[in-house]
């Protein structure tokens, strides 16, 4: 059995299926997730290339998972190195199809977010390397139905989205290619390659680094705040996934080390932007895209740490990023789509009073919101002043404007809390919050201040999980 057939076709023909039988929307979604928690059992549990055995019956012969697959001329490559990616790739899955039954999204969410999580993981075993930025882009374009369904009318942010993915992912399919043919010997030692101008601008696009973050805020004030929150963070995740591989294949000398001091740089201003744009807007839902755009900042902190720091101690990081960055976000959006569903619209205008029949979602709103700005107590503070603490004797400078961005963007938080909780029409009546949705949002309010006041349950558990893994990959 190929551990490509394991977690990229099967899960592809799943999507596939699930498609077909969308119009029954709760058994399409039980069976979608318990097939994401299958995947990630599997990923966690079943080592690539070594002997499982299976006592089903005496005599059976052991089962062994290969590495390798040819579809078409093209090799996909999935060994154990890689199945951390994969328990990643499908516990995110899991974890937001789980908020699904609260959350209100369109009938094609779950067959598509499978589907998109199959086309990731096809992006971690790709062979040979420079096809991965195309297959980034049918990630892209896989998103598209699941920010706007079918009959609904497409925003200008999904064009955007479309146009600064198709022309980024082109740049770094065309920055792998170039880099095969470039000789050490030839790049200028104290200029920037053309190759590492080409990636930063790659970067900049796929990642929606400033200027060209606008289509994040465009599609989260149009779009159910859910829907748009998985997109934006898994989209996000695949991406640093392809740059971290292609970092990590192209030369030494073609990165040098003033790109990544550059990334350092690029990730604290993206906090500070997004900081002093979220303080003066005035809607809810772009508030939470300036919030996207301000984990990316972090996102790039995180892949700068790749000089100084090995490579288990980056993906540990980047993991536990990953789980805390998740649930806020999911916090957060689950809440603010129990508000988008009264008026369609996340324009304080048309929130103003809404606290007053949703204190369950107002609480989740700004709980998660505040987790994700870093407060102390709360779940994303203890990583990130992590990620903070290791440059700050390099770079004194970053944790100054790294408050500054996030106190702007605190006080964007109690601008919105004001407004939900101001008199207005709309409170009037009584509290429409069902018990399900008051109970899914005060577990992921209570998990969040457990993380941040017991950080090491989540470090310990993703420490031993890179552990077994390496130590399996190191024996083969």
């Amino acid at each position: 059995m190929s551990a490509v057939l394991i977690w990229i076709i099967f899960p592809g023909i799943v999507s596939i299926i699930l498609f077909f039988f969308r119009k029954w929307e709760r058994t399409v979604l039980i069976v979608g997730l318990a097939a994401a928690l299958m995947l990630t059992w599997f990923a966690w549990q079943l080592p690539i290339g070594e002997p499982i055995a299976v006592r089903l019956w005496r005599g059976l012969p052991a089962l062994r998972i290969t590495q390798s697959m040819r579809i078409l001329d093209v090799f996909f490559n999935l060994d154990n190195t890689t199945r951390i990616l994969l328990l990643a790739i499908y516990a995110n899955l899991a974890f937001w199809l789980g908020g699904v039954f609260s959350s209100k999204t369109n009938s094609l969410f779950t067959p598509l977010a499978f589907g998109s999580s199959a086309i990731i993981a096809a992006l971690v075993a790709i062979e040979p390397s420079y096809f991965a930025p195309l297959v980034l882009f049918f990630v892209a374009l896989i998103c598209v139905p699941i920010l706007s369904a079918p009959g609904e009318k497409i925003n200008r942010g999904v064009f955007r989205f479309l146009i600064y993915q198709g022309v980024g992912t082109s740049l770094l399919f065309l920055m792998n290619i170039a880099s095969l043919s470039i000789k050490p010997e030839t790049i200028p030692i104290n200029s920037p390659s053309p190759i590492t101008l080409l990636t930063v601008i790659a970067l900049a696009l796929t990642l929606a680094v400033f200027p060209f973050h606008t289509w994040i805020p465009a599609i989260a004030e149009k779009t159910n705040p859910y829907t748009s929150s998985f997109v934006f963070l898994s989209y996000s995740m695949a991406a640093l996934f392809l740059l971290l591989r292609i970092l990590s294949e192209m030369q030494a000398a073609v990165i040098s080390q003033a790109a990544i001091t550059g990334l350092v740089y690029l990730g604290v201003f993206m906090v500070f932007i997004a900081g002093i744009l979220a303080c003066v807007e005035k809607n809810a839902g772009r508030i939470l895209g300036f919030a996207v755009i301000s984990q990316v900042g972090i996102k790039l902190l995180v892949l700068g740490m790749a000089v100084n720091t090995d490579i288990a101690q980056l993906t540990g990081t980047y993991l536990a990023l990953l789980i805390t960055q998740n649930l806020s976000m999911a916090v957060w959006a689950l809440a603010l789509s129990r508000l988008f569903m009264v008026n369609k619209d996340t324009s304080f205008s048309h929130l103003q009073g809404l606290g007053r029949k949703f204190p369950f979602a107002v609480a989740g709103l700004i709980i998660g919101s505040l987790s994700l700005a870093g407060l102390p107590i709360l779940a994303n503070f203890p990583i990130v002043f992590q990620v903070l603490s290791g440059f700050s004797s390099e770079f004194s400078s970053l944790p100054l404007f790294w408050t500054i961005g996030n106190i702007l963007f605190v006080f964007a938080c109690f601008r919105t809390l004001v407004r939900l909780l101001a008199p207005s029409e709309n409170a009037e009546g009584g509290h429409p919050e069902n018990r399900f949705d008051s109970v899914i949002l005060s577990s992921g309010m209570i998990l969040i201040f457990l993380l941040g006041l017991f950080p090491q349950w989540m470090i310990n558990l993703v420490n031993e999980l890179i552990v077994s893994i390496s130590a399996i990959s190191e024996a083969q």
